[in-house]
């Protein structure tokens, strides 16, 4: 029986996250009454507290847990340990940080959505092909009509300020619309985010940004394009606001960016816009 705790435990976490993830879906309403704002708080505390170092917490304790990983492999080798046995606490391991990020951020999912907490009118609205046109038009004229005051160099490359720069401007936009416009579901860290650390490796799976919920933090991949890394900070920003989803994230991206008082934010919401799925935006457009 000894041989088996490990797979016991990993399925009673499992079946925790399960059973979590479906009282969840039968229970939005209630979620959404509570949920997002209990996980918001923990979100903030965990952001200050991995904020007051540089790079990103999780990829050190990532890199630890292999270290033992690793070590637990030749330990078992010298010593002679079950490799059944072995596998089955490693298996616990994993499914106990699974729960433990269910718990504390992934029910988020089931919460109601963007548009509903921030009062879009019509947010079942059906366009037709001459709206999207014409909402096509709409963010591509507008972005032009930034991308003239962007600084550039004598080649004609836009000059953003440097990453640190950017990350510091980020949570202004969040702040007006928190203070001035009175959205509260944007009440949550505007701790500047991080810069992803091995960037060239998630460059090449296509990975632009990571929010991790067990450490609050929000990082971004110093690689992408310049005329998009606004817009992807307070993407990270979003999530880390307990907005789960990723459309979500990107109408919260948008408008943070737009409310921003940094011309360079203001570009990079009407450009992302204008490249990103229409139907989206397309939805967006109509304010009450």
């Amino acid at each position: 029986m000894k041989y088996w705790r490990g797979y016991l435990v990993a399925a009673l976490a499992a079946a925790g996250s399960w059973g979590l993830q479906v009282f969840a879906e039968s229970h939005s309403v209630l979620v959404d009454m509570v949920y997002p704002y209990v996980t918001r708080m923990i979100q903030t505390f965990l952001a200050d507290w991995s904020g007051t170092v540089s790079f990103c917490v999780w990829q050190v304790l990532l890199m630890v847990l292999v270290v033992l990983a690793l070590a637990s492999i030749v330990l078992m080798i010298l010593f002679k340990w079950n490799p059944i046995q072995w596998f089955g606490w490693v298996l616990a391991c994993a499914c106990l940080i699974g729960l433990l990020n269910t718990g504390m951020y992934g029910l988020n999912v089931y919460a109601g959505d963007l548009a509903q907490d921030i009062r879009l009118a019509d947010t079942e609205y059906k366009y037709t092909v001459s709206e999207l046109e014409e909402a096509a038009k709409f963010y591509r004229d507008k972005a032009n009509e930034l991308a003239d005051q962007i600084k550039r160099d004598a080649g004609g490359d836009a000059r953003f300020p440097t990453f640190e720069e950017l990350a510091q401007q980020a949570g202004e936009g969040f702040r007006v619309l928190t203070y001035d416009q009175f959205y509260s579901v944007f009440a949550g860290s505007d701790v500047p985010v991080k810069k992803l650390g091995m960037s060239s490796y998630f460059s090449s799976q296509g990975i632009t940004g990571m929010t991790v919920a067990l450490t609050g933090e929000a990082a971004v991949n110093p690689q992408i394009p310049v005329a998009s890394m606004p817009f992807t900070m307070c993407h990270e920003m979003a999530h880390r606001m307990c907005i789960a989803t990723e459309s979500d994230a990107n109408l919260a991206a948008f408008l943070a960016c737009r409310a921003n008082p940094s011309v360079e934010y203001q570009y990079s919401a009407y450009y992302m816009a204008a490249i990103m799925p229409l139907p989206v935006w397309a939805r967006r457009k109509r304010r009450p």
